[in-house]
């Protein structure tokens, strides 16, 4: 691999999961403490995370994807990008990059979906940098983090905090608050429905119940059967993180809240897995308490999108929920409050 020189304007294709933009905050901050002081970190977002991306400082430029990716070369050529950085694999931008001639074009290898390096990374990319496998024992973040060392950049730090909001709100709660999330990006990390009705008549008369993610018509029997704060598809990103800052628990599948949660500290975060790997995806998360529900199968982790039986997340039964919030300590020490 080529040798890595400082760059003095970087753009980075982000992902579109926002879990994975969570992550790589701490990717961005690191990256941007090992660029030099004019120097400027652009990053290339989906729509809904650019408002949340304007918090943090070391963010010179967001721009969004869908828009740029019109005129994708002229666009680095008008920013005199020197260096680019390809996190979510895209044809248009590697293609673009190269006849930009960008200096640096970085990419992570094809290891994550299976497959070899292939020649057209090697063609179109001055570095391919090493990845992991779905069964690493590593966590995600430091897959993240070891891309800067492999191209010789220093760690600072680890953990990438939320601005915290100063308010002079407050609101005495008469029960602790709960915050359900049922649904997810793919149809094998999805829990069946009836599970999550057992679930709720234990958390009912106890909790303050919000039903927070997408708005699913097959899933307002939920809200309906137990008279839920219904917020699905009201919520900006900002708006669920300032939500779940204040919350006693996060009761979540293996998504997108649960890493907004441990950015927001929530006190207890409970995330129900399929067949994703729970070491690599746990959250980044030092003032919450984490708990994580997986099954022990051979055939797990796997590529989600491919798998029929989904015996990983039918295996989890709402009883294991409701017994795993009954007998952990840490969770009823945090609600001791409202005794």
């Amino acid at each position: 691999m080529k040798k890595f020189f400082t760059p003095e304007k970087c753009l980075v294709i982000m992902p579109d999961f926002i879990g994975d933009n969570v992550i790589l905050l701490s990717f961005l901050e690191n990256l941007k403490k090992n660029m030099n002081k004019n120097s400027e970190l652009i990053i290339l977002s989906h729509q809904n995370m650019i408002e949340f991306f304007k918090d943090f400082d070391f963010i010179d430029k967001i721009f969004e994807k869908k828009e740029k990716t019109k005129h994708p070369a002229q666009f680095l050529i008008s920013n005199k990008i020197d260096t680019i950085i390809v996190l979510d694999f895209s044809i248009v931008w590697s293609i673009a990059a190269y006849f930009a001639r960008i200096k640096q074009r970085i990419i992570p290898s094809l290891l994550r979906s299976g497959l070899k390096n292939s020649k057209f990374l090697q063609k179109f990319f001055t570095h391919v940098i090493k990845n992991t496998s779905i069964n690493a024992k590593i966590s995600q973040k430091d897959v993240y983090l070891n891309y800067l060392k492999q191209l010789g950049m220093n760690i600072f730090n680890k953990t990438c905090s939320y601005p915290e909001k100063k308010t002079t709100l407050h609101i005495k709660k008469l029960k602790p608050s709960a915050f359900i999330h049922t649904s997810a990006s793919f149809f094998s990390k999805k829990w069946p429905l009836e599970n999550w009705e057992k679930v709720l008549e234990f958390l009912n008369d106890k909790f303050e119940i919000t039903y927070i993610g997408e708005k699913n018509k097959k899933e307002n029997i939920l809200s309906d059967k137990f008279k839920l704060n219904d917020l699905r598809g009201s919520l900006s990103i900002k708006d669920t993180l300032n939500l779940l800052q204040n919350a006693d628990l996060l009761l979540t599948t293996d998504s997108a809240p649960a890493h907004l949660g441990a950015l927001a500290g929530t006190k207890n975060i409970i995330i129900i897995y399929g067949p994703t790997n729970h070491i690599q995806w746990k959250p980044d998360a030092e003032k919450s308490n984490i708990i994580q529900i997986y099954s022990e199968l051979p055939c797990r982790p796997c590529q989600m999108r491919f798998c029929r039986s989904l015996e990983c997340i039918r295996q989890i039964s709402p009883e294991r929920i409701i017994n795993e919030i009954k007998s952990n300590k840490d969770f009823f020490q945090s609600l001791s409050t409202y005794d």
